[in-house]
């Protein structure tokens, strides 16, 4: 779950209290599990997760901004 800066660096966001969550289909409306998920910050950094079983899934503790 890192993000890397264009010389390949790691990058950490800072810790926040906001949270992006929602459900990934496929085009016949089945949820897609295991699909990754990318959450990207405008200021640049994000963080990656994977859906569960159904399709869901949830990426918390982030800093206020824009994604």
């Amino acid at each position: 779950m890192g993000t890397r800066d264009m010389s390949g660096a790691p990058v950490e966001m800072p810790k926040g209290t906001a949270s992006v969550a929602g459900t990934v289909n496929s085009g016949e409306g089945h949820p897609m599990r295991r699909a990754s998920v990318r959450v990207t910050a405008s200021s640049g950094g994000g963080r990656t997760t994977m859906t569960d079983d159904q399709g869901n899934f949830e990426v918390r503790d982030l800093p206020a901004g824009e994604f």
